[in-house]
């Protein structure tokens, strides 16, 4: 992938869906007759109308989830991303927006967490919020990625029900709770898409409801969705709802400005309480209503995500491990934007990761398809729009499918049975941890959850210090920790040295405390040498 090969080249569930779809194209050529008696067989669609439909692509996205649960192991935080959501999540059910900033915080900083004013996560609120309502609801923080997916297909059936004929609307909600909704790493992780993608859908099934219904509920949930957008990807949700500003314009032509704010009211209510709530939560977290958790974050490590922001750091990490994964960022960065031969290969990397995930072989033919679309008026703002939006996206120069969570798919119902065949140990792709729809069923860090474990079954409260050696994978982090630091029954820090470390040891004085040594094939925890009586041998 980093050399820019295509990601078919490296993974065979997609070599395999690439042979399916030219084994079908070849029969479809050499036996016409079979296709188009295919295309009469309509069985299946004849219900697909209203809310029946809606309802069943729902269930049926959960039924297909529920049948495929024991190929799944269930996920343990691995990604940065998921540490920092879960750490917010974990403060909401608390009853608190933030935590108070620690006084030894510089042990234990971690990427995607901000620790002063407050300790809590860097990114927007909505993820977060929805992980927590899922605990709080069933016990488990997966209960959101299984039920959005599911709310996620259902609300693609509906949204299509606004722009195309209701067969392929119900056809092509179906097809996203199969392709997103059970192997792919929406609805198996903590990381997530499904709550943005839920919001931009929103929008776009609400929007011809508006001007052809005439409903206030449609307006509701298309305020909705720009809510939902604001609360989980602001910039990717500005430059969505940005790019329908010609329709906007189109709209007020036909309707006249008195018609297009009477309609459009209830929609600004809901924008403007998110907006107020978004506010507050800023206020919590950040000390002003306007600051971002990502601005302090981004400041202090030097952690750019747009040409025009800055690479270095301000405030940087105390741990040589954290700044190692902190200048691979940086030259990422930089590799990308200071050259056009950075850029192009960036972007190609870019248009690889996203073809990979919302197309593959399957959908890349109708895909090339929708240039055709052009010659229907309805659509054509439309089209208009999702090309300035993903044009806007170019500007970022991580990209990772959950930033484009928009433009699913039609006819992947083939690879379904496919990839349930497949032993997943066997067939993995070598950058497994991120975007591949067919083959994210990683466990996660299970050797750190097994360890927590362990330490929290045993007496007394434990002080853990981390200490990476050799080659490690700067992105395979350890050291996180939950909301309430002192409270908690393992507390993980940097091991900095027996200077550094001291007065960490000296304010956990009442802890055991133990040296993690990892490394990239195996883990060595012993006691830390410090004079304790309370210091226990380890089986």
């Amino acid at each position: 992938m980093g050399a820019g090969f295509p990601l078919l080249a490296f993974d065979p569930v997609l070599q395999i869906e690439a042979a399916l779809v030219l084994a079908a194209g070849l029969a479809a050529w050499l036996r016409p007759r079979l296709l188009r008696w295919l295309l009469r067989f309509d069985y299946l669609t004849r219900p697909a109308r209203g809310k029946l439909a809606i309802l069943a692509v729902g269930l049926s996205t959960l039924l297909l989830h529920a049948v495929v649960s024991p190929w799944l192991t269930a996920r343990q935080p691995l990604v940065h991303d998921e540490f920092s959501y879960l750490l917010a999540a974990e403060t909401f059910l608390s009853g608190r927006v933030a935590n108070p900033p620690h006084p030894m915080w510089r042990h234990w900083e971690s990427p995607h967490v901000i620790y002063q004013p407050t300790f809590t996560s860097m990114y927007p609120p909505a993820q977060s919020f929805l992980l927590a309502a899922g605990k709080l609801l069933f016990g488990t923080y997966l209960a959101w990625p299984w039920l959005g997916s599911a709310l996620l297909a259902a609300a693609v059936c509906w949204m299509l029900q606004g722009w195309v004929p209701p067969r392929w609307a119900w056809l092509g909600g179906f097809m996203v709770g199969v392709r997103l909704g059970v192997f792919g790493y929406w609805a198996n992780s903590y990381w997530g898409g499904t709550h943005a993608a839920l919001g931009g859908v929103l929008l776009l099934g609400a929007w011809p409801r508006v001007w052809n219904q005439r409903r206030r509920r449609d307006s509701i949930l298309l305020g909705c969705g720009v809510a939902l957008l604001a609360l989980s990807r602001p910039f990717e949700g500005f430059c969505l709802t940005l790019s329908l500003i010609p329709l906007l314009f189109s709209t007020v032509r036909v309707t006249g400005a008195a018609e297009f704010i009477r309609r459009l009211w209830p929609a600004a209510c809901v924008v403007a309480l998110a907006l107020a709530a978004f506010a507050f939560y800023n206020r919590e977290t950040t000390g002003s209503a306007f600051r971002f958790g990502y601005q302090i974050n981004m400041a202090r490590y030097g952690l750019a995500v747009f040409p025009w922001q800055s690479t270095v750091p301000t405030d940087p990490p105390w741990s040589e491990f954290l700044q190692r994964y902190y200048q691979s960022q940086q030259q990422f960065v930089r590799d990308c934007f200071s050259s056009a031969v950075g850029f192009i290969a960036n972007r190609l990397l870019w248009a690889d990761r996203l073809w990979a995930f919302y197309l593959g072989p399957l959908l890349t033919l109708p895909a090339l398809l929708v240039p055709l679309l052009w010659r229907k008026p309805s659509l054509r703002l439309l089209l208009a729009a999702a090309a300035l939006s993903l044009a806007s996206l170019m500007l970022n120069a991580w990209v990772f499918p959950h930033y484009v969570a928009a433009g699913l798919g039609l006819l992947c119902l083939a690879m379904f049975p496919v990839r349930l065949a497949l032993d997943p140990s066997r067939w993995r792709v070598p950058s497994d941890e991120f975007q591949l729809v067919w083959d994210y069923t990683s466990a996660g860090n299970t050797a750190r959850a097994a360890l927590e474990r362990k330490l929290e079954s045993e007496p007394g409260p434990d002080l853990v210090l981390v200490r990476y050696g050799g080659p490690v994978d700067v992105h395979f982090e350890w050291v996180y920790n939950r909301p309430a630091i002192d409270q908690a029954a393992v507390v993980w820090a940097y091991d900095l040295g027996r200077e550094r470390n001291a007065p960490l040891v000296g304010y956990f004085k009442n802890r055991h405390v133990w040296l993690l040594e990892v490394n990239a094939s195996s883990t060595l925890l012993n006691p830390y040498p410090v004079a304790s009586e309370s210091r226990r041998a380890v089986e």
